[in-house]
């Protein structure tokens, strides 16, 4: 078990990291994916102290610098769930877990909102992770939306098990073999079918068994259940603890303004405070 585990290897979860890190406390990065891939892709940021008129991608080495010269190096690894456990929490990513003592959620911001009905089905035939669930729908028949390139992988996975209906819809995006492509469709809501779930689009009605979500980002209200959002982000006090105890967040996730330079700010503040909360419980063992 660590002290602290950051999900998300944005602005605002380096800073964290780094500030847990000179704490001396121990930790776990989860970059996912994407990571910094939001950084570099600006053109150029004016507003950044010290930093005038700074590109994304000299930004972006200066963060990987600074993490390589102070010995952090982030899980390339995806969070899917986050599970209380009393005074720890259990997060994993396909059948891998790990414990923490405290959390820290700077995931960003979801670029789509959830679908109508999909929170209320996670579970009961909607999935955001094929190595979780794909053996539970072995013999059947899924549908995959796939937001991000990430998506081809999981569904080339699903295939090994069952029939699978895809449905790419990011830009530039590739058909996968062996499944069945269906392209110009916008997804709308999500429905629950006497057996299995029915999807419903700009252009028709699918069913499936299961709907497998694949995109960037899952709403925090999904991650960790019980969490308190609103529209879509993490509420947080001024010290950025949510109303989960040892659960902190910072960046984008907590609300506008969606800047790197207030994603770093809140990013240390999450840090030293996770600091304390571990602090907290060193004190009560001694």
């Amino acid at each position: 078990m660590v002290d602290v585990a950051i999900v998300g290897g944005g602005p605002a979860g380096i800073a964290a990291a780094l500030n847990v890190n000179i704490r001396g406390l121990t930790m776990l990065l989860f970059s996912g994916p994407n990571g910094l891939g939001k950084v570099k892709s600006a053109k150029e940021i004016p507003n950044y102290l010290g930093f005038p008129n700074v590109n994304g991608e000299k930004l972006a080495g200066a963060y990987e610098e600074h993490m390589r010269l102070t010995g952090i190096l982030p899980l390339m690894k995806t969070i899917d769930h986050i599970y209380p456990m009393g005074d720890y929490y259990a997060l994993t990513s396909g059948d891998e877990m790990w414990e923490a003592r405290s959390v820290i959620l700077t995931t960003g911001v979801m670029s789509q909102k959830p679908l109508i009905g999909e929170e209320e089905l996670i579970g009961r035939g909607v999935s955001y992770c094929a190595t979780c669930d794909g053996m539970l729908y072995k013999g059947g028949h899924v549908i995959v939306l796939g937001y991000e390139e990430s998506a081809v992988e999981e569904c080339e996975y699903l295939l090994k098990l069952m029939k699978v209906t895809y449905f790419p819809l990011y830009k530039g995006a590739k058909e996968v073999k062996g499944a069945e492509n269906i392209n110009g469709n916008k997804p709308v809501s999500l429905k629950k079918a006497e057996k299995g779930v029915i999807l419903t689009t700009d252009s028709g009605e699918y069913h499936g068994d299961c709907v497998f979500i694949f995109r960037s980002a899952i709403a925090p209200g999904t991650l960790l259940m019980g969490l308190d959002t609103e529209n879509g982000h993490i509420c947080v006090s001024r010290d950025l603890s949510t109303n989960l105890p040892g659960v902190f967040a910072a960046g984008d996730v907590t609300g506008l303004p969606y800047q790197i330079a207030k994603a770093v700010g809140e990013g240390a503040t999450a840090g030293l405070n996770a600091n304390r909360y571990i602090q907290s419980f060193k004190r009560a063992d001694d």
